[in-house]
């Protein structure tokens, strides 16, 4: 099998077992940062209101987008509005 044909096959299983809304992915605690992302919060007015640094936030961030499969947090709030109003009001 050649490389590209197994990760092409990879791909295809991830999508089959992942959750259609990519929103489902977040964990309680991420949600409720993307919600602050969302509002416009700075990094570290977020870290500061949740009581932890500012590069454990930028970590949180970073594993919030990689689950979005989005590349910056403007991204990742627009997906939450469009995708989940409901949950990010």
């Amino acid at each position: 099998m050649t490389p590209s044909l197994a990760a092409g096959i990879l791909v295809a299983l991830r999508r089959n077992h992942s959750p259609q809304d990519p929103l489902e992915r977040l964990t309680e605690r991420e949600s409720a940062i993307l919600k602050l992302v969302g509002c416009g919060m700075t990094n570290r007015a977020i870290g500061e209101q949740l009581h932890h640094s500012e590069k454990t936030f930028k970590h949180c961030v970073t594993n919030i987008l990689e689950k979005l499969h989005v590349r910056s947090r403007v991204e990742a709030a627009m997906l939450a509005v469009r995708g989940g109003a409901g949950r990010f009001e």
